[in-house]
């Protein structure tokens, strides 16, 4: 069996801590929320979305996770 396999790419993007919905994004980009893990507090630690067919992976920006946000750059 020749299984054709395609690349695979989620952009991930880190907000500023204490975000609890995805509100914004299923409205400004007509996202559907897959999953979510959240964190004791009930903020979002990680929500997997579809925009579009696409995924994209929306973190918590805390602290120690050295990663890009966008008040970092």
């Amino acid at each position: 069996m020749n299984e054709i396999i395609k690349p695979f790419f989620a952009p991930q993007l880190y907000i500023k801590s204490g975000i609890k919905n995805t509100a914004f994004y299923t409205k400004a980009f007509n996202a559907i929320e897959l999953r979510r893990w959240s964190n004791d507090d009930g903020s979002i630690h990680v929500a997997e979305l579809s925009i579009n067919g696409t995924l994209s992976h929306l973190h918590e920006d805390t602290a120690g996770t050295n990663k890009f946000s966008p008040r970092k750059m």
